[in-house]
């Protein structure tokens, strides 16, 4: 393996963990927000598909 090689892979890595870095801050902010009833809708009777999520 080349050097080249290994320092793109790190710093493909290096980027993943900041964006999860700030993905989880964000996730962090807006979770006190929400209020425990909000969290599931239900789906109204006109919807086009409805999977189990």
């Amino acid at each position: 393996m080349s050097q080249l090689h290994v320092r793109n892979h790190r710093s493909g890595l290096r980027e993943k963990a900041r964006q999860a870095k700030i993905f989880l801050l964000l996730h962090e902010m807006i979770e006190p927000r929400v209020n425990k009833e909000d969290r599931i809708v239900d789906v109204h009777g006109n919807a086009a598909t409805v999977d189990e999520r």
